[in-house]
């Protein structure tokens, strides 16, 4: 729920966000242009995919310092102590589906491995089943590193990893193997990188002000070796049905009907306990 109370107009919008689960973190991005009238409060669950819009009418204009002391005032500002990461853009920030591989992650490809940043549009992507796919797209962000977007080391050996990798919180990896069939039942699953932080298996990564991320859509939502470990691709479901939805996403501009439809991924995602 938003409240604005600016210059004697009062702005009260609820975004009816349905499916979280305790525990899950919800990102919550308040876009407007006074110019054109038009606003937006969106509320995301990054790690479940979840996403509910709202459109505020009339958005009344906001000055930087009156921002800066919502954010970062001593008297006027109180934070809830669950409230880990706020920033300002000076852009409409996109929704949705996002990339979660850094420029230097080690992409298997048709002929070997090459670097995320350095994947086209056409490459061949090896997945999971050994077979190769085509790139329909390349999407790439860059976002503060900081919060939900500060990038985690996956260290090697652990996962059979052939090197560390760098990865965004939310990227998905697909384990498997005799425990995964003995506990779960299941040939594969996939279990969230924020999910391994705590242990030996993930660090939070030091340095760096922003980070660029990669990834790429393919003509299913599959799993791609990455450094020797299967990952999933971007999903973007059937965004393409959903024009708002699609205008709000880094998809934006691109012909939907060249785009594919993503069924839910066939492995179970596993929660973080």
């Amino acid at each position: 729920m938003l409240v604005l109370a600016i210059g004697g107009v009062l702005r009260h919008v609820i975004v009816p966000l349905e499916g979280v689960r305790p525990g899950d973190t919800v990102r919550l991005t308040y876009s407007w242009d006074c110019a054109l009238g038009w606003g937006r409060l969106a509320a995301e669950t990054p790690m479940s995919d979840l996403q509910a819009m709202a459109r505020v009418p009339q958005p009344q204009p906001v000055t930087l310092e009156q921002l800066h002391q919502c954010i970062c005032g001593p008297t006027s500002a109180e934070r809830d102590s669950h409230l880990n990461f706020v920033a300002l853009s000076c852009g409409i920030e996109p929704l949705g589906p996002m990339p979660c591989l850094t420029a230097h992650v080690p992409v298997e490809t048709a002929f070997g491995p090459r670097p995320a940043s350095a994947i086209r549009r056409g490459d061949l992507l090896r997945c999971l089943s050994g077979g190769l796919v085509p790139v329909l797209q390349v999407l790439r962000r860059t976002v503060p590193a900081r919060g939900l977007w500060r990038p985690v080391q996956l260290r090697s050996p652990y996962l059979g990893l052939q090197q560390d990798v760098f990865v965004s919180p939310s990227q998905r990896l697909v384990v498997g193997g005799s425990e995964v069939e003995y506990l779960l039942g299941r040939e594969h699953v996939a279990l969230v990188a924020q999910d391994l932080l705590g242990g030996s298996v993930a660090l939070r990564a030091e340095g760096g002000q922003s980070v660029p991320y990669f990834g790429f859509v393919l003509p299913e939502a599959q799993a791609v070796i990455v450094a020797g470990v299967p990952m999933q691709s971007v999903n973007i479901g059937r965004i393409r049905r959903k024009p708002p939805a699609l205008r709000a996403s880094l998809l934006a501009g691109l012909n939907r009907a060249h785009l594919p439809e993503h069924a839910p991924s066939p492995y179970p995602l596993l929660n973080a306990f």
